[in-house]
């Protein structure tokens, strides 16, 4: 008898923002969430911002999380555009912390 496969979960990564697959059956987000945005705005350190239109922002108990229904470019102007297929994910965020200062892990 063999185990199933694992699935495999999308990662995508833009500068200092990730967007980590989740499963969260969307009725749930629907009836236990609370819908803020149909459009994703996060501003990076250097004043930059990280922008997607057409998904549905939530939040929800694990932070904030986004249900993208089309494959949909999350675009900044200092990184390559990427194009996120359909999926729940929680948005996450990564830092590289100094002794005194703070910069974006690239």
């Amino acid at each position: 008898m063999s185990s199933p496969e694992p699935v495999k979960k999308k990662v995508y990564r833009q500068g200092d923002v990730i967007l980590e697959q989740v499963d969260i059956p969307r009725h749930d987000l629907e009836y236990y969430a609370k819908l803020e945005s149909n459009k994703l705005e996060i501003r990076s350190e250097n004043g930059h911002s990280h922008i997607m239109q057409n998904i549905k922002l939530y939040r929800y108990y694990i932070g904030q999380v986004i249900v993208v229904e089309e494959p949909t470019p999350l675009v900044h102007e200092q990184h390559p555009t990427l194009i996120i297929e359909p999926g729940v994910y929680r948005i996450r965020f990564v830092r590289d912390w100094l002794l005194r200062e703070s910069r974006p892990y690239d």
